[in-house]
C-alpha cells in the first residue's frame, strides 16, 4: 500500500498564516499512557520565527527549539503552517506537540483521546516500525449548544525518522463524518442489494457488479482524499524531500525545496545518477547505494556539495545535512530511499565566518600581547584566555597563584584601585610587574578592569584584560635615559660656551672702564660686551627650552611692581630699538601694581617681546609697551607696526623652531624660541599669552595676561630698602678655575674693585691654602680637574677655621641643573657664567672680612 501511496504524491507551494504550535504532555484530565509520560503542566507556543515564548510552565523536556533534530524542527514547521488540525507525538516518551487547529479540536473533545483507541494502535505499529504510515478513525465527542455531538475524525499518520529510524509520528486530522455515513450507506445499499440477489438470483451478478463499482469509488475517494493531505503536508515542508525508487534510485517523488535545491531540473522517473550526473565523484551515490543495500538509515551533516542550480551556469558550492531513509518490505529488503534533508550553506557561512573572527581576534591578541580573563569573586577562579601561555608564560586557575606572581609594591596599588572600582561597581586600571611563570623574567602589565555586578546588585565577577607593556615600558625608560643624556650634553655644552664667554665680558667691561676717554676702544670694547651678552642670550634660550621640557625650572615668587618690570626689559632693548631708529613708547608712569612673580623671568619674557618687536619693525617704526589692570589681571602688550605675522603662521607663533620669514629678508636671526619661552613663563605665573595680527603688512600685538597678588607697595619698598648700598671693604678671596683667561679676568676685576686676590686651578693645592691661609671668599667653578667644586666645598667647610667662609659657586651650569646640589656641598652663594660684575662685587660689597667678625662667628 505505501507504493501506491507514494506514487501520487505531488508537490504543493502553499503560503500560510503562522499560527502557534501547542506542546502537551498528556490528554487533558487523562492519566499517561503507554506512549507518553508525564511532564510539568502548561503549555508551550512557538511563534513563526521560532523563538520559545512561555506562559507559566516549567522547562520543555524537548529542549530549546534551536537544538531539536532537522526532521522534528521540519515537521513543526510543516504543523505550524497546516491549516488541518495536525498533532505528533515526539520521542519515547510520546511528548505531543499540536497545532492551534488541533488545540481547538482538544479543548472542545469532551470523550476519550485518540491514542486510547485505533488512532493509538496504529501509532504504535508506526513506533515499532511494522508500518510507515496508515490511517485510523476515531470518534470524537463533543460538547455543542448543551448536547453531545458525535463527530468522526480520521488520523492520516506518517513516520518522522532520525538517525536512528523511527522517532515520532505526525497526524493530518479530517473530520470524515459524511463521507463515512456514505460509507455507511454504500453498506447498507450493498446488504439490500445482496437481499435483492437473494430474492432475484438471476439479477445476482449484476447487483453485484454495482455494489462492487460504488465500493471501489468510495475507496477512491477515500484514498485520493489521504493523497491529497500528503501531497500537501510534504509539500509544504521547508526541507528538502525525495522518494527514490529501486536499486537505481528513480525519482517517484521530489517536493519544491529539493527541485529549488537542483535548479529546478526534471526529475521525474529518472535515477539519481541521471538526474544528477554532477554529483558524480561526491560520495552521494555511493552512500545511496550502501544504504539501499544494508536497509540502515545514514545521516550526514555539513557535507559540501558542488552542484549546478542554474541550466547552464557554473557549479555552485553548498552545504547540506540529509537522512538516506531506507523503505522496507514485509520481508526486510529496501524497496527504495526516503531522502530528508536541509541546505545549510547559510549556517555553514555564518559558522565559518565566527571561526574566522575568533581566528583573527586570537591572532590580534596574541600580537597584541594582549590576555582576557574573568574573575569569580565568589569562588576566587580566574579563567584566562587561550593565548595566556605565550603571553604571561603559563595559566593560573586562581586568583591568589596571580597575586603572588605580581611585585609586592604594585600589589598594594592595585588592590587600592580594584577596592575603589568594587564599591562602585566601576572600572580600574594600573600598569604593574609580574613574574612569567616559565622564567620568571620581569614584564610589566597594563590591567583594565571592569567589575560585573549580579542580580542583587553587588559585585559578583570582574572581567579584564592585561596588556603586555614590557617593550614600551623599556623604550620610555630608553627615553627618559636619551632624555638625561641630552640634559647633560646641553649643560656640558652651556659650561663649556660660557667658560670662553665669562672672560669676554670681563675683558670688555676692563676695556671700557681703562679707555673712556678713547672713543673707539670704548666703542670696540661695548660691542665685544654686547656680542658676548647676545651670546650668553642664546645659550640661556636653549638651556630654559630644555628646563621647560623637563620640568626643572622653579620660579622664585616674590613680590614686585610690575613697572618696574617693565622699566628693566625696556632697558635691555632699548640700544636695539635707537640702533634702528624705532620710535619706542614706554608707559607712563603710574602707581605702582603690584604681583607675585619672578622678576628675572617676566623681564625676560616682556624683554624677549621687545627684542621680537624690534627686530620685524623696519627702520623708523613704532614699537609701544603698555600695562593695564582690572583689579585682577595685568594685561602687558606689545604692538608694533611691522611686518605682521601669515594667517598659516599666527596660530604656530608660540611653537619651538616655527620661526618663519616675516619680510622679503632673512637677516633677523634668532633661534625661534623666544616666543616658546614667553609663553611658558606666563604659564608658570598662571597667565597666558595672545598674538595678534591683521595680515602681513599691518604689524602685531602680543599681550600676556598675569594675576595679580593684591599687595601692598609698601612691602616691596621696605624690601628696596633693605638692600642698601655697602660700605667697600677688601676681602682676601680666592678664585678657583681650571680656565685661566676667566680666571685671570675675574681676578682684575676684583683687584680693580680694591680686594687681595689669588687664583688657582689645581683643588688640592686649593685644599693646602685653604689650610694656612685665612681667606674671606671663594669664588669656585663646579667642572674641576680631578675633585668636583662640589667636592671641594665639602673638603674646605671640613678645614679647622674654614666653617665662616663665604663660600659662592661661580660656574657653567645653570642654577636648575646644580644649584641645589652645591648648596647642599656647603656654597653660599651660586652665579651662572658669564657672571654679571656689578652683580658679583655688589654680593662682595656686603660680605664683611672675616677679622672684622666677631669671634664667635669666625668658625
Amino acid at each position: 500500500m505505501a507504493d501506491r501511496v507514494w506514487r501520487h504524491i505531488g508537490v504543493l507551494d502553499r503560503r500560510v498564516a503562522a499560527r502557534p504550535l501547542i506542546f502537551s504532555t498528556s490528554p487533558p484530565g487523562r492519566p499517561a499512557g503507554p506512549l507518553w509520560k508525564s511532564m510539568a503542566d502548561g503549555s508551550h507556543f512557538i511563534d513563526r520565527a521560532g523563538a520559545l515564548r512561555a506562559r507559566g510552565f516549567s522547562p520543555l523536556a524537548l529542549g530549546d527549539p534551536s537544538s531539536w533534530p532537522p526532521v522534528l524542527a521540519a515537521a513543526s514547521r510543516l504543523a505550524l503552517a497546516s491549516n488541518s488540525p495536525t498533532v505528533m507525538w515526539w520521542g519515547p516518551a510520546g511528548a505531543e506537540v499540536r497545532n492551534d487547529a488541533y488545540g481547538a479540536l482538544e479543548r472542545a473533545r469532551v470523550g476519550s483521546h485518540p491514542l486510547e483507541g485505533a488512532v493509538g494502535k496504529q501509532v504504535e505499529a508506526i513506533m515499532a516500525g511494522r508500518e510507515l504510515c496508515g490511517c485510523a478513525d476515531h470518534v470524537e465527542i463533543f460538547e455543542r449548544d448543551g448536547s453531545a455531538v458525535e463527530r468522526i475524525w480520521s488520523f492520516a499518520c506518517s513516520a518522522l525518522f532520525d538517525a536512528g529510524g523511527v522517532a515520532g509520528v505526525i497526524a493530518v486530522c479530517d473530520d470524515v463524518t459524511e463521507k463515512r455515513a456514505v460509507a455507511a450507506a454504500q453498506k447498507e445499499i450493498n446488504a439490500e442489494l445482496r437481499r435483492e440477489a437473494a430474492r432475484a438470483r438471476s439479477d445476482a451478478d449484476d447487483a453485484e457488479a454495482r455494489a462492487g463499482a460504488a465500493a471501489r469509488r468510495v475507496a477512491d475517494e477515500l484514498r485520493g482524499a489521504e493523497l491529497r493531505r500528503l501531497r500537501t503536508m510534504f509539500g509544504q515542508a521547508p526541507g528538502f524531500m525525495c522518494l527514490l525508487e529501486g536499486p537505481d534510485h528513480v525519482f517517484e517523488f521530489a517536493n519544491e525545496a529539493f527541485s529549488r535545491l537542483v535548479g529546478g531540473r526534471d526529475l521525474r522517473w529518472k535515477s539519481a545518477r541521471e538526474a544528477l550526473g554532477d554529483l558524480e565523484g561526491q560520495g552521494f551515490f555511493e552512500r545511496l547505494d550502501e544504504a539501499y543495500r544494508s536497509g540502515e538509515p545514514f545521516v550526514a551533516r555539513d557535507v559540501p556539495l558542488s552542484i549546478q542550480r542554474r541550466a547552464g551556469g557554473p557549479p555552485e558550492p553548498l552545504f547540506v545535512d540529509f537522512v538516506y531513509q531506507p523503505l522496507l518490505d514485509s520481508s526486510g529488503e529496501a524497496t527504495g530511499i526516503f531522502v530528508e534533508g536541509f541546505d545549510v550553506t547559510e549556517r555553514r557561512a555564518a559558522i565559518a565566518a565566527r571561526e574566522a573572527s575568533e581566528d583573527r581576534l586570537k591572532r590580534g591578541m596574541l600580537a597584541a600581547r594582549m590576555v582576557v580573563w574573568d574573575w569569580d569573586l565568589a569562588t576566587n577562579a580566574v579563567v584566562f584566555s587561550d593565548n595566556a601561555v605565550a603571553v604571561l608564560g603559563g595559566d593560573w586557575t586562581d586568583v591568589d597563584a596571580v597575586w603572588s606572581s605580581v611585585h609586592p609594591e604594585d600589589l598594594a596599588k592595585l588592590a587600592a584601585r580594584r577596592s575603589i572600582a568594587i564599591a562602585s561597581i566601576g572600572t580600574y586600571e594600573e600598569v604593574i610587574r609580574v613574574n612569567r611563570l616559565d622564567n620568571g623574567n620581569l614584564i610589566w602589565l597594563q590591567v583594565r578592569a571592569t567589575v560585573v555586578a549580579g542580580a542583587d546588585g553587588v559585585a559578583a565577577w570582574i572581567q579584564g584584560v592585561s596588556i603586555d607593556v614590557t617593550e614600551r615600558k623599556r623604550a620610555e625608560e630608553a627615553l627618559r635615559l636619551a632624555d638625561r643624556r641630552k640634559d647633560q650634553f646641553v649643560a656640558m655644552l652651556a659650561h663649556e660656551l660660557r667658560n670662553p664667554l665669562a672672560p669676554i665680558v670681563t675683558a670688555a667691561q676692563i676695556l671700557k672702564a681703562r679707555n673712556a676717554g678713547d672713543a673707539g676702544a670704548r666703542k670696540a670694547a661695548e660691542i665685544v660686551a654686547r656680542q658676548a651678552a647676545h651670546m650668553a642670550g642664546l645659550i640661556d634660550d636653549v638651556l630654559d627650552v630644555s628646563r621647560f621640557n623637563t620640568g626643572l625650572i622653579v620660579i622664585d615668587r616674590r613680590p614686585l611692581d610690575l613697572r618696574d618690570v617693565l622699566a628693566e626689559a625696556a632697558e635691555q632693548v632699548r640700544p636695539a630699538m635707537e640702533a634702528r631708529r624705532h620710535q619706542f613708547v614706554a608707559p607712563p608712569e603710574g602707581a605702582p601694581i603690584m604681583a607675585h612673580g619672578d622678576r628675572k623671568r617676566l623681564v625676560q619674557a616682556v624683554a624677549n617681546l621687545l627684542q621680537n618687536a624690534a627686530k620685524f619693525t623696519p627702520h623708523g617704526g613704532r614699537v609701544q609697551l603698555t600695562i593695564d589692570c582690572d583689579g585682577e589681571l595685568a594685561s602687558i602688550s606689545v604692538s608694533d607696526d611691522g611686518v605682521g605675522i601669515e594667517p598659516d603662521l599666527l596660530p604656530h607663533v608660540f611653537e619651538m623652531f616655527r620661526q618663519k620669514e616675516r619680510s622679503s629678508e632673512r637677516a633677523h636671526g634668532g633661534l625661534g624660541l623666544g616666543l616658546s619661552l614667553v609663553r611658558s613663563l606666563a604659564k608658570l605665573h598662571g597667565g597666558s599669552v595672545l598674538a595678534e595680527s591683521a595680515g602681513v603688512g599691518k604689524g602685531c600685538r602680543f599681550t600676556i595676561e598675569l594675576p595679580l597678588g593684591g599687595l601692598d607697595p609698601v612691602e616691596v619698598e621696605e624690601r628696596r630698602v633693605l638692600v642698601a648700598s655697602p660700605a667697600e671693604r677688601a676681602l682676601d678671596i680666592l678664585v678657583v678655575d681650571d680656565h685661566l683667561d676667566a680666571a685671570r679676568m675675574l681676578r682684575m676685576v676684583l683687584e680693580e674693585a680694591g680686594h687681595r686676590v689669588q687664583v688657582d686651578a689645581d683643588p688640592h693645592s686649593v685644599l693646602g691654602r685653604a689650610r694656612v691661609h685665612s681667606f674671606d671668599v671663594f669664588l669656585m667653578d663646579i667642572g674641576l680637574p680631578g675633585m668636583d667644586g662640589n667636592a671641594l666645598a665639602r673638603a674646605i667647610r671640613g678645614i679647622p677655621g674654614m666653617a665662616s667662609a663665604t663660600l659662592v659657586a661661580v660656574t657653567g651650569r645653570g642654577k636648575e641643573y646644580g644649584r641645589d646640589d652645591a648648596i647642599a656641598a656647603g656654597f653660599n652663594h651660586y652665579f651662572v657664567k658669564p657672571a654679571d660684575p656689578s652683580e658679583l662685587l655688589a654680593l662682595l660689597a656686603e660680605i664683611a672680612p672675616r677679622r672684622e667678625r666677631p669671634a664667635a662667628s669666625r668658625d
